[in-house]
């Protein structure tokens, strides 16, 4: 399925802890620009990096980031 984000969406972006745990790293995430592959160029509290953008967290984050978490353990 290939992501279909484009300049000026919010998304939701989940991210890793260095403990293996998945958070919400952002629910009001600015999509700038496809950065290459999956990855795209967002803006998240003023900064820009880049993040891979999950469409199946989209819906409900912190619900996708429970079963993530809860499967993992």
């Amino acid at each position: 399925m290939a992501n279909t984000f484009k300049r000026g969406d919010k998304v939701a972006i989940i991210n890793r802890t260095l403990g293996g745990r998945f958070i919400v790293e952002s629910t009001s995430a600015v999509v700038l620009k496809k950065a290459y592959a999956d990855m795209y160029a967002v803006r998240i509290d003023g900064d820009t990096v880049a993040r891979f953008i999950d469409p199946a967290a989209q819906a409900d984050p912190h619900a996708f980031v429970a079963q993530l978490n809860s499967s993992c353990s």
